[in-house]
């Protein structure tokens, strides 16, 4: 008698080898590292990519990111790097701008050498985010460390100095950065991730000794306080981001000075003639002809927006409504400083120069 056993043995016999003929063993695998820690609304984190090829036959491959919620990818461009012959790896940083959210879906394409084009997919996965609390100081940046690498602080009129921060920062959100006054902005970014630099710039009250603010450090999940003594710079020592006019009590002390030192070099050179007295006479005529000489007087015209630096997203803190003539400080970068009737100093592109 024929079992019943043997008849299933006959019968999925062919369907395994059937199978076998339409199974495709995979040619990539691809995989992500998620962050494992504490999120926080503005963070900026990494995730790790990582592919394993299994087909040699593999020729070229690319990846995009479709649109996620509420997380957003800030380098979707970068390049991917080969770990091993087999082994290739990514890390991408996102920002997660709520207290809830989706990572974009991470799609792979790749083409056989056969012209055969195929894909893998990660899904885009659900994330929390905590929202920290408001606290006086806070400038909003969210980082893994901060660093002041410079900055200066030049007068700016009589109740005001422009402050200018270059900051430095890693995993950061620093294009957020804010504090509490009332004219301020970022005059440049910079990113190569996962470091993050800003050109920061602000006008503060003269009263104001000390800079502080606060910053959130996501490795020690704790507000990190930073502390900046306000030190006013002489306006020979700052670069092209100081609006400071030139001090007029110290020029006029300047050319008196040099005058009297003129007077009594002219009255040695009177009683005992010597090739010295005449050099530093000379020399001493020069340096008071070049202080004498005033400022170029430039025409800017109607409607010209001027800015508190010299570059091309910088605040605008006034519209001119009619032509002007004002004073030519200096020149750079296609921007001219000048000063005003009202002696506030500002750079305006060469363009408004009539």
């Amino acid at each position: 008698m024929f079992s019943l056993n043997k008849f299933f043995f006959i019968l999925i016999i062919p369907i395994v080898l059937l199978s076998e003929e339409f199974v495709k063993p995979k040619s990539i695998y691809l995989s992500s590292e998620l962050p494992n820690k504490q999120l926080y609304v503005n963070q900026v984190f990494p995730i790790d990519f990582k592919i394993i090829v299994a087909n040699e036959n593999i020729e070229k491959f690319y990846s995009i990111f479709l649109a996620g919620h509420n997380i957003e990818v800030i380098n979707s461009k970068a390049n991917w790097k080969q770990i091993d012959k087999y082994t290739y790896s990514n890390r991408y940083y996102f920002k997660i701008k709520d207290k809830s959210g989706q990572t974009p879906q991470f799609k792979f394409f790749f083409t056989l050498k056969n012209g055969d084009k195929e894909e893998e997919i990660i899904d885009g996965v659900s994330l929390n985010a905590l929202t920290l609390n408001k606290r006086k100081d806070f400038s909003n940046v969210i980082a893994t460390n901060l660093e002041i690498k410079n900055y200066k602080t030049t007068k700016y009129d009589d109740k005001s100095n422009i402050l200018v921060l270059e900051i430095d920062a890693n995993e950061s959100n620093l294009e957020n950065f804010w504090l509490r006054f009332e004219k301020q902005g970022i005059d440049s970014i910079e990113q190569k991730l996962p470091i993050t630099k800003i050109f920061y710039y602000a006008l503060i009250s003269q009263k104001i000794d000390t800079l502080n603010f606060e910053y959130f450090n996501t490795k020690t999940n704790k507000f990190a306080q930073i502390n900046l003594p306000i030190i006013i710079e002489d306006d020979k020592t700052v670069n092209q981001s100081d609006l400071d006019p030139q001090d007029t009590n110290l020029k006029l002390y300047k050319i008196v000075a040099l005058s009297v030192v003129l007077a009594i070099f002219i009255i040695l050179f009177a009683i005992k003639k010597g090739k010295f007295n005449l050099f530093v006479i000379i020399l001493l005529c020069a340096i008071l002809i070049y202080d004498l000489i005033p400022n170029k007087i430039v025409k800017i015209s109607k409607d010209c927006k001027i800015s508190l630096l010299p570059t091309k997203n910088s605040t605008v803190f006034r519209v001119l409504n009619q032509e002007m003539n004002v004073e030519l400080l200096d020149y750079q970068n296609e921007y001219l400083k000048i000063l005003l009737p009202d002696n506030s100093i500002g750079w305006v592109h060469e363009d408004c120069n009539l």
